[in-house]
């Protein structure tokens, strides 16, 4: 019989800039996240208001009109934090 391991588990953490940005909220994730096993990294996800008009359209109206598009200067951000608290990162 073949041995089965547990699957590397992926984290995506999506950004979101004065929301999920900040240096508590991003600290305390990257505590949580190494509480767990087998995970292969975090994958960093910058937010972009793209697809509103969809959801404007199918839902009527946009909670995140106020949320700029996250800026590759947002995730450099994000990533220098999560790799200092030893956190696998790639965007």
């Amino acid at each position: 019989t073949r041995l089965e391991l547990p699957a590397k588990i992926r984290v995506r953490y999506l950004i979101l800039p004065g929301i999920t940005d900040t240096s508590e909220n991003i600290k305390s994730m990257s505590e949580f996240i190494s509480t767990l096993v087998n995970i292969d990294c975090v994958e960093l996800l910058g937010y972009g208001s793209h697809a509103k008009a969809k959801w404007i359209k199918l839902f009527g109206h946009y909670d995140l009109d106020t949320v700029a598009d996250a800026s590759e200067k947002d995730i450099l951000k994000v990533a220098s934090i999560m790799e200092a608290e030893n956190m696998k990162v790639i965007y």
